[in-house]
């Protein structure tokens, strides 16, 4: 494992010495964190986004399904229920050099209502759905036990989640140039109700340059990679104290207003824990589309599935409204 999040870390890291030949000012990666209950409350962050202005405000409402779980030893886990996010992001460029950006998160868990038309897509298509038409649909029960430790939320809420404030900075002060950002989650969730940790986590990522296909011009491509630090806090789920991340996406111009949006998002195993939830690296697939409204804003819409069977939830589905405004 160790070898193969080295050898991508160069792969990403190696560009950073060096201009980017073709950038397309429009690419960018999918900002999301759609992450199931229990990872959602730590400080793995979204992919980072270039500014094409001085000032953005990002408005997001993710809304996931997951229905997972198992026992290995005196672990035993169960995640089955619905998660929704309303996050809210500014960000402003302080020069040519640095940026700046602060994000918030409300969250809210819910028995929800998408176990059925979930259990039916999974039957039609023939994927594997964990047995959900055993267990009674739209219920909420997330709990993970360890011995005589327990942490779970068996009844609806919502409530702040934790902060992140992040400083990037373009590598030799060009906007086409690759990225280098630290960020730190504050702990402003409350852990009781699943919104957070308690504690601080850190963390730095790099971002290559966005390339264009020579000989597709609509095609453009990039990739980000970075490591987590975890701080220390209380639950019963043992975090590892580093955790590797990163994003490779592809944008597709199908005119001049549209973009085709194909994500892949990934981290390291997260927990100590022999739990495929929790213990195991997640691969997660986004598809999307990007709209363009000009002075109205930019649009997109994307969903989200498990690459890695249970180490992410089922289906994730987001709506985004990204407002550009300031000095270009």
């Amino acid at each position: 494992m160790f070898c193969r999040f080295f050898t991508a870390f160069l792969l990403v890291v190696f560009p950073v010495f060096t201009p980017a030949i073709t950038v397309a000012a429009s690419a960018n990666f999918i900002q999301q964190r759609a992450l199931g209950p229990i990872k959602l409350q730590s400080g793995l962050p979204e992919a980072a986004s270039r500014l094409t202005t001085t000032d953005e405000l990002q408005l997001s409402y993710v809304r996931n399904n997951v229905f997972m779980g198992g026992g290995v030893n005196s672990e035993r886990l169960i995640l089955d229920g619905e998660s929704s996010q309303f996050n809210v992001r500014y960000r402003r460029r302080l020069s040519g050099c640095w940026q700046i950006n602060l994000s918030g998160v409300w969250l809210d868990h819910s028995r929800g209502q998408f176990d059925r038309p979930l259990d039916t897509w999974h039957q039609f298509f023939g994927l594997p759905d964990a047995q959900r038409d055993d267990w009674p649909p739209n219920q909420l029960e997330y709990v993970y036990e360890n011995g005589t430790e327990r942490l779970a939320l068996e009844t609806e809420s919502s409530g702040l989640g934790d902060t992140q404030i992040q400083i990037q900075r373009n590598v030799g002060c060009l906007p086409n140039s690759s990225i280098v950002r630290f960020g730190v989650k504050l702990p402003t969730g409350e852990p009781s109700k699943f919104n957070g940790t308690g504690s601080a986590d850190a963390f730095i990522d790099v971002q290559s340059p966005w390339q264009r296909s020579r000989r597709f011009e609509r095609i453009q491509w990039a990739g980000s990679i970075g490591l987590l630090g975890t701080g220390k806090h209380e639950q019963p789920t043992e975090q590892q104290s580093f955790v590797g991340f990163g994003a490779a996406a592809l944008n597709v111009n199908l005119g001049p207003h549209t973009q085709l949006l194909t994500q892949l998002d990934w981290h390291t195993p997260m927990y100590k824990s022999e739990l495929r939830e929790l213990g195991e690296s997640s691969v997660q697939l986004s598809l999307g589309l990007r709209y363009n409204a000009g002075r109205k804003g930019v649009w997109e819409f994307s969903f989200s599935e498990d690459a890695v069977i249970d180490t992410v939830p089922d289906i994730v589905v987001r709506l985004a409204w990204v407002s550009r405004f300031g000095d270009r």
